[in-house]
């Protein structure tokens, strides 16, 4: 079991990293689906699609925090996960520690049952939002 969901979660974070890297992936129905359930959001957020990725950017920042704060969404090649990066820092000199990100795996199953707007506001509820530009 426990190598089966380190072989998920190891190609869904090279699926992430692929998007980032801005390549194209064919479209499926349920990016459409993942579309609407965005639209959900809390109004200080906002969702654009990049390609199999969605970044969800906090566009109403309090003072004090900082400006560049964002959630990036993807999902696996088999539709069976999700994976939300959050609490991410670039600050710093690029040590392992920053390229081995963070992020909450979104079972289907799961997002079955609870429905995707609802597991995506609880990780925004109850993370950090991941922040960029330090360095």
């Amino acid at each position: 079991m426990r190598l089966a969901f380190k072989v998920r979660v190891d190609a869904a974070l090279k699926l992430v990293a692929h998007a980032r890297q801005g390549h194209k992936l064919p479209a499926s129905p349920l990016v459409y689906r993942v579309d609407d359930e965005l639209k959900n959001l809390p109004s200080n957020w906002k969702a654009s699609r990049r390609d199999q990725a969605w970044q969800i950017e906090k566009i109403v920042i309090p003072a004090g925090e900082w400006p560049n704060q964002d959630y990036w969404l993807s999902y696996s090649a088999d539709l069976s996960l999700f994976v939300m990066t959050c609490g991410n820092v670039d600050m710093g000199v690029g040590s392992l520690d920053q390229r081995l990100q963070t992020a909450r795996i979104l079972d289907l199953v799961d997002v079955r049952s609870y429905g995707l707007s609802r597991c995506m506001l609880h990780v925004i509820e109850h993370t950090k939002p991941n922040e960029w530009g330090y360095t």
